[in-house]
């Protein structure tokens, strides 16, 4: 740096210091060939720049056409069918990163689900069918369904942290399973 730039630098260093002066001064201190050579990787840069740019916009219109496909999916499930258990993952990319889309539709078998260790066991399919279609038809089966769905999560709790009851429940839910397939 020449010494007149020098001084210029030092008497602006009270004031404030505006970037592109400092970047003018600098560039005018470059050889022709210096100043060749940092306008192509500039170029480059700016290239880089864009074409990442142009990605992320692609990602996150496939990222967006992606969700709305789940979501469309999804509604086909869930109107042509029963009521009984669906879960529908999709994994989208987007221009932020990667984004995994759940959908879940219908109500858990909490103690048929912690007794048998699976929601599609079919003993566990088979009396949520039934609560589907038979128990929730009836003034006392919904009344039993209301009371479940408070009561079924701790009981399912319990029956966790106590495994050693799951074989005797399982074989209690078993036999209703068998006297609700004949009715």
């Amino acid at each position: 740096m020449t010494n007149q730039k020098n001084n210029e630098l030092i008497a602006t260093k009270n004031k404030e210091l505006i970037p592109t002066e400092i970047l003018d001064s600098a560039l005018s201190n470059l050889t022709i060939e210096q100043a060749q050579f940092l306008s192509g990787k500039a170029t480059e840069e700016a290239l880089r720049l864009e074409v990442k740019a142009r990605e992320s916009m692609l990602d996150s219109e496939l990222g967006r056409r992606e969700t709305l496909d789940h979501i469309d999916a999804w509604n086909d499930l869930r109107l042509n069918g029963r009521t009984t258990r669906h879960k529908m993952t999709t994994k989208a990319k987007t221009g932020s990163g990667d984004r995994t889309i759940e959908s879940k539709n219908g109500a858990a078998c909490f103690v048929a689900t912690s007794a048998f260790c699976s929601p599609n066991d079919p003993t566990v399919i088979l009396l949520r069918e039934f609560r589907d279609i038979k128990l929730s038809k009836t003034s006392l089966g919904k009344r039993f369904i209301k009371w479940y769905y408070t009561n079924g999560p701790k009981l399912a709790t319990f029956l966790d942290n106590k495994s050693y009851f799951k074989p005797f429940v399982r074989q209690i839910l078993r036999l209703i399973a068998l006297l609700v397939v004949k009715k």
